[in-house]
């Protein structure tokens, strides 16, 4: 029996209804929608029969803390009185949370500390990449020079032997258009490798001509680099003037004028991206040219020696923004609040192992996205899903012959003491790192270039766990060397992350599916409860994102009508039918808590929501939301929950006989 089989099935009373709980991303407004929602699901028995909490980014903060304080122990916290147990209504943990809202910068020593790690960070993500380009450049300089295809004259660097470069590239290109023709079957692979061969074989031909034009005297009082950011920032200021106007109101002309802005701003900021990478190896082909062949060895040297210390000491999760990021979520999401930090129990104190499913508290599921090729992934949306649980670890998009694409948890992590690469923090700050240079399908080659050389990085490169869980090295060296360095950072510039590689790039869930549903339908849940915290104005993002990936990934079908586009009701119920389900019926459901004001809630809610506040629709960005707006999310999320209970109409619970439900059509399920 595989693991998938073992798990994503699981042990299952044969009469009761499956229930989940899914809590979807938006940062700390759906951290505290989550809150309130899992408080009233455990006051009225609902989390207590429920089989699994799923959760996504801002979600994750909050049902990781609630869920862990229910398991720790073998699940004693779960027996006591609900109004005394951690998280609950008013408790010390709450009450934790608000006080510590600006988790991200306490104050301005907090500020100065973080701004001092995250400078160490750049510059320690920056000495590898300058390295490279530098032996990179110096190394095809010097070999440029003793070729002839660059000339050191008393006039600057010419330009050398054009025609036989001419020659080369058309030879490269005719080579490559006729192995096109004659390939017999068609493979993707091997024709993007052979294009890539061309273009880049054909790019080396003609540096020469690019460092001989950067290099060559210009006319005095012409800077043509300064103009650029001259012209960058005015466009800048352009572009923020647009954006106070639109904030006022202001005519469909000035919105026309603003994507014109906004259209050019990118085109110069991806020209400005492509001169950050291509001037300095420009200026690193001339110094090479114009070196001695000693020099050239002893800087090749060097930056050889650079590149193999970053490689065995320097790793990417140690430099990234990952590390700083978990432990403000640390700060403020504990799992039992003490009388001071001392007796606290905190996310970073626990690993996955600490968690296991309990009598009356379900499994928590962190959903998060891994990082791949388009290729490589379902809908060609360079990403798919990747899950944390205390059962396993893993991906559908890793199964193979002879693999599901999970292991279990404790085979991949170890069952040792909680470390910063194993703890809960970590891994809710791996589910909610929105900002990363690969970002699923919200990537682009001018972000991700930026995002590597400001190295803003919130995600995390775990051991792949089809095939690289097995590399467990001994002593320092070895492990250091697969643990992912320059080499991991120069591919997330490039995009280059395959399910093939030893580590794979885990980011925000919410690059994948940012409702958490999915994961529940994969685990064959009948009956779901959803805390949707979209930020969209029809509040239907996650919802048809939902549907379409339950539809394509998993065959699983909604009884999604018309009316649900224009529908603002806050508790919407959706019946759903698995692919061995009978095709007229629509037996599941699936019920739907969103943001939407009703005059049936409590009359405060309703006047915040008219006053100047963005409540209830703050932004994902938004990380200092104040206590008045916090308490009125949680109070949102108990309404909305009393509400969906209400409607869902859940039978009574039945006597819990045991039994592994068969195999189905539509899961990642693989025979074992």
């Amino acid at each position: 029996m595989t693991i998938g089989q073992r798990y994503l099935c699981g042990p299952m009373p044969i009469d009761a209804d499956p229930v989940g709980v899914a809590l979807s991303g938006g940062g700390v407004r759906a951290a505290c929608l989550g809150l309130g929602s899992l408080q009233v699901l455990e006051e009225q028995d609902v989390l207590g029969r429920a089989r699994h909490v799923a959760a996504v980014s801002g979600g994750s903060y909050i049902a990781a803390a609630f869920m862990a304080a229910r398991s720790i122990e073998g699940g004693s916290e779960a027996r006591r009185p609900v109004e005394e147990r951690p998280w609950s209504r008013c408790s010390p943990e709450e009450l934790h949370l608000k006080r510590n809202l600006h988790y991200l910068a306490d104050n301005l020593n907090d500020l100065l500390l973080g701004a001092a790690v995250y400078l160490l960070g750049l510059i320690l993500n920056l000495v590898p990449f300058a390295a490279a380009m530098t032996a990179a450049g110096v190394g095809l300089g010097w070999s440029y020079r003793s070729s002839g295809f660059l000339e050191v004259t008393a006039d600057g660097v010419q330009p050398g032997r054009p025609g036989l470069r001419l020659v080369a590239i058309g030879t490269l290109i005719l080579a490559g258009a006729g192995y096109e023709y004659v390939r017999s079957t068609p493979d993707r692979g091997r024709a993007n490798r052979s294009a890539y061969i061309v273009v880049s074989a054909s790019a080396l031909l003609l540096v020469p001509d690019a460092v001989a034009a950067l290099v060559a005297k210009r006319p005095a009082g012409v800077d043509w680099q300064l103009g650029i950011v001259q012209s960058a920032l005015l466009l800048g200021l352009a572009l923020v003037l647009t954006r106070v106007m639109l904030a006022t109101q202001w005519s469909a002309a000035v919105r026309r004028f603003d994507r014109v802005v906004r259209s050019v701003a990118r085109l110069i900021l991806a020209a400005a991206v492509v001169a950050a990478v291509s001037l300095p190896f420009l200026y690193c082909c001339a110094l090479g040219a114009d070196l001695a062949w000693w020099p050239a060895t002893a800087t090749l040297a060097l930056s050889g020696l650079v590149l193999a210390f970053a490689g065995l000491f320097v790793h990417a999760n140690n430099t990234s923004l990952h590390y700083l990021y978990a432990t403000r979520l640390d700060r403020a999401y504990v799992v039992r609040a003490g009388s001071d930090t001392r007796t606290a129990v905190h996310l970073s104190e626990l690993t996955l192992h600490d968690l296991p499913p309990a009598p009356g508290t379900p499994e928590l599921v962190v959903c998060s996205a891994v990082n791949l090729r388009a290729r490589e992934s379902a809908l060609g949306e360079s990403c798919g899903p990747f899950v944390f649980c205390h059962s396993m670890v893993g991906s559908s998009l890793l199964a193979d012959e002879d693999h599901d694409g999970y292991v279990a948890s404790d085979e991949l992590f170890g069952k040792a003491t909680a470390q910063a690469r194993k703890s809960l923090a970590t891994l809710i700050a791996a589910s909610g790192g929105a900002i990363a240079p690969n970002m699923g399908r919200y990537s682009s080659l001018g972000t991700r270039l930026i995002m590597v050389i400001l190295n803003l990085r919130l995600g995390y490169w775990i051991r792949n766990p089809v095939n690289g869980h097995g590399r467990r090295s001994n002593g320092t060296l070895a492990r250091g060397w697969h643990e992912p360095g320059p080499l991991g950072s120069f591919r997330e510039a490039l995009g280059n992350l395959s399910i093939h590689h030893h580590y794979l790039f885990v980011s925000d869930g919410g690059h994948w599916d940012n409702s958490g549903v999915l994961e529940l339908l994969r685990r064959r849940c009948s009956t779901i409860f959803f805390c949707d915290a979209a930020g969209d104005a029809g509040r239907l993002g996650n919802l048809l994102r939902l549907i379409s990936l339950a539809r394509s990934e998993l065959g699983v079908e909604f009884d999604s009508t018309e009316r649900l586009l224009n529908d603002t009701a806050p508790v919407v119920r959706l019946n759903f039918r698995y692919p061995d389900d009978p095709d007229d019926v629509y037996g599941r459901s699936l019920l739907v808590m969103r943001t939407f004001m009703s005059p049936e809630m409590p009359a405060d809610l309703i006047a915040l929501s008219r006053t100047s506040s963005r409540f209830p629709q703050h932004s994902t960005l938004n990380q200092f939301l104040s206590s008045r707006d916090v308490d009125a999310y949680v109070s949102l999320g108990r309404w909305l929950a009393r509400e969906a209970v209400r409607r869902a109409d859940l039978p009574a619970q039945q006597p819990a006989e045991l039994r592994l439900p068969p195999v189905r059509r539509g899961t990642v399920h693989r025979a074992g």
